[in-house]
């Protein structure tokens, strides 16, 4: 801002003005150049469906035997935050953080499967390093077998 107002009255050059222009405007514009991930995700009173490019995959509230969060490194440019919802048999669901706002999903996971580790969920979203953090673990006989 001082060197736009030097130059104007003639102080200084427009390099330092134009060089942070341009820095800022690579800042703003590199993230919208790069290409979005393409999913849809559905969460009711069912389950969790997730929909890519490459496919479908889903796991049902009743048939979710773990939760854990996957920290990395990615962010701020890239996606850093996914939920992964695993089910029987190496089924289930990753789900990324903005789809996971979007949905409200953690509230419902919260709402549905009993012993969500709150502190392990506030721990995960600080993290800005390779991480998993397990969340849920259901124990067999708990109140999610009757769902």
């Amino acid at each position: 801002m001082v060197s736009a107002i030097g130059a104007f009255r003639g102080k200084y050059s427009w390099g330092l003005t134009e060089g942070a222009l341009g820095f800022a405007a690579i800042f703003y514009f590199l993230p919208r150049l790069s290409p979005r991930r393409r999913e849809n995700v559905q969460v009711d009173d069912k389950g969790v469906i997730v929909v890519t490019n490459k496919g479908r995959d889903e796991v049902l509230w009743a048939d979710v035997t773990r939760a854990s969060i996957v920290t990395t490194s990615a962010g701020p440019w890239g996606e850093d935050v996914w939920f992964v919802l695993e089910g029987p048999e190496g089924k289930g669901c990753i789900v990324p953080h903005d789809a996971v706002v979007r949905t409200k999903l953690l509230e419902e996971m919260q709402a549905r499967l009993t012993g969500i580790d709150d502190r392990k969920v506030i721990e995960a979203m600080g993290s800005t390093s390779e991480n998993t953090y397990i969340i849920y673990t259901r124990e067999r006989g708990g109140p999610e077998d009757d769902l």
